[in-house]
């Protein structure tokens, strides 16, 4: 896998984390008993040879390598 494709993989990651929060926002907002905070968290881990990077929302969780 080259750069490009990394970066491209990460970009559609970020892209439908806040996609998800977006329309869970909008589910929740309909609900006039439910407040929904929209939150999108990005961690990474160095593991000596490789890159543990998850992400997490408050609609799902995505986790990739």
């Amino acid at each position: 896998m080259v750069t490009q494709d990394i970066g491209r993989v990460l970009l559609n990651i970020i892209n439908n984390a806040f996609y998800a929060v977006s329309e869970k926002s909008k589910v929740e907002s309909s609900m006039s008993d439910v407040h929904y905070e929209p939150k999108v968290t990005v961690s990474t881990t160095n593991l000596g040879d490789m890159v543990e990077i998850k992400y997490q929302t408050t609609a799902v969780v995505f986790r990739s390598i």
